[in-house]
């Protein structure tokens, strides 16, 4: 059985439609507030990253940083293994 094409782009529309309807919920979530970078101290993003908000972490590591999403997780993990160490 073959579905027409009329009834399948509308399906895949609202499909997508609705899949930016949660990515939104989600992304608002999980934001931080835009702040000066030499606002952001490191014990603030390990404060984050040790209380499980790792993404809160990146977020702010990114923004002290001015990096990319790998080099922030690179970063992020040397930080914590630092704080660790002590």
């Amino acid at each position: 059985m073959t579905v027409p094409s009329s009834t399948v782009i509308p399906l895949v529309l609202l499909a997508c439609w609705a899949g930016l309807q949660v990515a939104r919920r989600f992304s608002s979530k999980t934001t931080v507030p835009q702040r000066a970078p030499e606002s952001i101290s490191d014990e603030e993003i390990l404060r984050e990253h040790f209380a499980g908000r790792r993404i809160n972490a990146l977020m702010l590591y990114r923004i002290r940083h001015a990096c990319g999403l790998k080099d922030a997780q690179k970063g992020l993990q040397a930080l914590a293994n630092a704080a660790t160490r002590k």
